[in-house]
């Protein structure tokens, strides 16, 4: 029983795993379940209500010399653009102030 006294069988589509956020917000808007953890820009797609419990930040991490590399400069060009930022500012649920940002870390000395 959960700490609100709901048992788990009385929520449709406990059991039920979905490997990304589209699916979970499907699986809700075609009433094969009842809620689902996911992110609210696919809740929004799917005219859904969201309810945010948390902030997640993700980064990207390389070695250095992997930045030499065009394909990654290419990749860094594209992620700093203007245009491209703004694109990403049209999605909702997103904290953008850090994207495109380049943090470099000195390896340990031993």
């Amino acid at each position: 029983m959960l700490s609100l006294g709901i048992k788990t069988g009385e929520v449709q589509g406990y059991q039920r795993e979905e490997t990304t956020h589209v699916a979970v917000a499907t699986a809700i808007s075609q009433g094969e379940a009842d809620v689902g953890l996911g992110a609210e820009s696919a809740a929004i797609a799917a005219g859904l209500d969201f309810v945010p419990i948390t902030k997640e930040r993700y980064d990207l991490i390389m070695l250095r010399e992997t930045l030499d590399r065009s394909q990654v400069k290419k990749m860094v060009e594209v992620v700093q653009d203007e245009d491209f930022q703004k694109m990403l500012g049209s999605l909702s649920g997103y904290d953008l102030s850090e994207t495109g940002n380049m943090v470099t870390v000195e390896p340990k000395q031993q």
